[in-house]
């Protein structure tokens, strides 16, 4: 007498071994990195826990499409697919829509007003802002500009800048804003260097009598960098002393934005 077989057994068999084999796929693709940049058989095998011959069917399928590429030594390398996924996954990232959430997290922490503004020339804009909850507040406002020289902001971006971006900055001119406002090459080049040192910028009224700021510079996921964050605020309440703690946590807010972006710290100079 013959059992047939429960109705549906295969095809719940045959989903739970197409899972584990997706499972698999993404969690070799996930063993490859900047010390693990080729990987074979035998060590699939043993990093997934299978059988060697299922490993290279793993391996080929992958191959196939597009996601590794086989090396003449019978090693994978990741392919051309990923890096098409990433590069529009990236593109498709807006970096006002990703920096807000660490912006409002970092006026809550300070109760500060912060700002997120980009480099043009040298101006910087100002594209999104939280302000401070205190009753005295600052009033810039999203769309606004002002001098990347004396901004906290504007000498982020050019602490990490090209040295040729530098120079355009310099040749259109430093006019003074207030009178702390950094004028002359040295000073300024001194004021980029001391910021990229310890990762962030500050600016002692020197945009506007009575304010003070500190800012970090935000990378992309080419190690670019493309924005700035900010903390201003008066100066009797963002007193000098209290700088250097507001600067560690702008520098760990641009550092959490430009990782959102696809920054990686350990693979750039930076």
């Amino acid at each position: 007498m013959t059992v047939a077989a429960p109705r549906g057994s295969r095809s719940s068999s045959g989903s739970g071994d197409a899972l584990a084999s997706v499972t698999n796929a993404l969690r070799l693709l996930k063993s490859f990195s900047y010390d693990t940049r080729v990987i074979g058989a035998s060590e699939a095998a043993r990093r997934l826990g299978i059988a060697k011959s299922s490993a290279h069917r793993l391996l080929a399928t992958l191959a196939a499409e597009g996601f590794l590429e086989r090396l003449p030594g019978g090693q994978y390398r990741l392919g051309i697919t990923l890096w098409e996924l990433g590069s529009r996954m990236i593109h498709g990232i807006e970096i006002r829509d990703v920096a807000h959430p660490v912006l409002e997290a970092l006026r809550n922490r300070t109760n500060e007003t912060v700002h997120l503004a980009r480099l043009d020339g040298n101006e910087v804009v100002y594209l999104d802002r939280f302000e401070s909850q205190a009753t005295l507040r600052l009033f810039n406002r999203v769309g606004t500009r002002n001098w990347a020289h004396c901004t906290s902001s504007g000498k982020a971006i050019l602490s990490v800048s090209p040295d040729e971006l530098v120079e355009q900055v310099l040749a259109l001119g430093l006019p003074r804003m207030t009178p702390r406002t950094i004028t002359s090459r040295s000073a300024l080049l001194d004021a980029l260097a001391k910021g990229r040192e310890r990762g962030y910028v500050i600016s002692l009224e020197e945009s506007e009598i009575g304010v003070n700021s500190v800012g970090a510079p935000v990378f992309d996921h080419r190690g670019v960098p493309v924005a700035a964050v900010s903390v201003a605020g008066p100066s009797p309440r963002l007193t000098v002393e209290k700088l250097p703690r507001v600067g560690r946590l702008v520098r760990e807010a641009a550092a959490t934005i430009s990782e959102r972006l696809g920054y990686r710290a350990d693979a750039d100079p930076h």
